[in-house]
């Protein structure tokens, strides 16, 4: 079988079937339980009527429904309620940083495809949403196989540019079904649009999960000989004395860390710093464990 480094070529975390493929083998051999889905049955809230079948119970037939038209009709009530998994991806220019021979960007498909490979497949809706200055693209949560596949098509297509855009759309004010988002960034930015965008995003109905994406390179400081330092997203270049700045750099990287964590704990989001070093199945099965423990 071919290993998951194998599989991290530029050309299949860029096709659909190579990402498949990549997050199913992940996943292979990981113990991981079951969300609580939608099944219909007996229940207190009336969601629908369905023609009788042989073998219903008949205590779920409706009297009412049958005097009225002469038919028999089963009363069929919504016991649980499927999660919507939705994946808000920052598409900026600043997610090009590249670690361990891959990009930001590349990682974050790896990362999403693997989640939702592992959320379809006990029957969750997938919903996507990728930003940036120039683009704002909207995949509604559907559940189904068909739904996966342009989910995946769309998560291969995506090129990052310009700067993170805080989008005003709808959904984010209001919510009718419960939601639990995936929001995956390296959260640079100019002011507070992150932070902004993610108060936004706070329902009672939404578990909000915001996974901070770093390379190592990025947390130690690490890049050989380099003195010039591109900003990906403005195009700014500056000359930097390495050994006397990385100090000054590492404090305030860890400061800066600090406060993020604090501010979005307070809001009631988990929040996760993820190494690029670390491989994906690693930062699931990290997140599935916190998650089971409450």
């Amino acid at each position: 079988m071919k290993t998951i480094e194998s599989l991290l070529a530029p050309e299949n975390l860029r096709s659909v079937q190579g990402l498949e493929l990549l997050a199913r083998t992940t996943l292979q051999g990981m113990a991981v339980g079951q969300n609580p889905g939608k099944r219909l049955g007996a229940g207190q809230n009336l969601s629908q009527y369905r023609a009788y079948q042989p073998g219903d119970d008949i205590r779920l037939l409706d009297w009412k429904m049958y005097a009225r038209s002469d038919k028999f009709f089963v009363r069929e009530a919504e016991l649980e309620t499927n999660l919507s998994v939705r994946f808000i991806l920052d598409a900026s220019a600043s997610m090009l940083h590249k670690d361990n021979n891959y990009t930001k960007i590349d990682y974050a498909k790896y990362l999403i495809a693997t989640v939702a490979w592992l959320a379809q497949s006990q029957g969750d809706k997938l919903g996507l949403n990728i930003l940036n200055e120039n683009l704002f693209l909207e995949i509604q949560p559907r559940a189904g196989k068909r739904n996966f596949r342009k989910f995946l098509y769309e998560l291969v297509q995506i090129n990052p540019e310009a700067s993170f855009r805080n989008s005003e759309n709808a959904f984010y004010k209001n919510t009718r079904s419960k939601e639990l988002i995936f929001y995956i960034s390296d959260l640079y930015e100019n002011n507070t649009e992150h932070f902004d965008f993610l108060k936004q995003l706070q329902s009672p109905r939404r578990e909000i999960v915001v996974l901070h994406l770093l390379g190592e390179n990025e947390k130690d400081f690490d890049f050989g000989d380099y003195s010039t330092f591109e900003d990906l997203e403005t195009g700014e270049r500056i000359q930097v004395d390495v050994s006397n700045y990385k100090k000054i750099y590492l404090e305030n990287f860890n400061k800066n860390i600090d406060k993020i964590k604090s501010g979005l704990t307070e809001l009631g989001m988990y929040y996760e710093s993820v190494n690029m070093r670390l491989p994906v199945y690693e930062v699931v099965r990290m997140y599935l464990k916190k998650r089971m423990q409450g």
